[in-house]
């Protein structure tokens, strides 16, 4: 993917494309926080999925975390 583009995904397929990254049940038990305020991550709560650091980390839906969501590919 070139820096920055950005891909969705419908909600009714994020099941399946967690369940693809092998991150579902991991999102489902609350292993993962959001990548700027550090919340609980949960599948009603992902805005984005971030490849960061050579790993997978999310970010949240709130507004805050969404700008600096933006922020990052400037």
């Amino acid at each position: 993917m070139k820096n920055n583009q950005m891909k969705a995904v419908h909600d009714d397929d994020l099941d399946s494309l967690l369940k693809s990254l092998n991150v579902l049940d991991s999102v489902c038990s609350g292993k993962y926080e959001c990548l700027f305020c550090h919340k609980k991550i949960t599948v009603d709560n992902i805005d984005a999925i971030v490849p960061y650091e050579n790993s997978i980390q999310f970010t949240c839906d709130s507004p805050e975390c969404h700008l600096k969501l933006i922020g990052l590919g400037k």
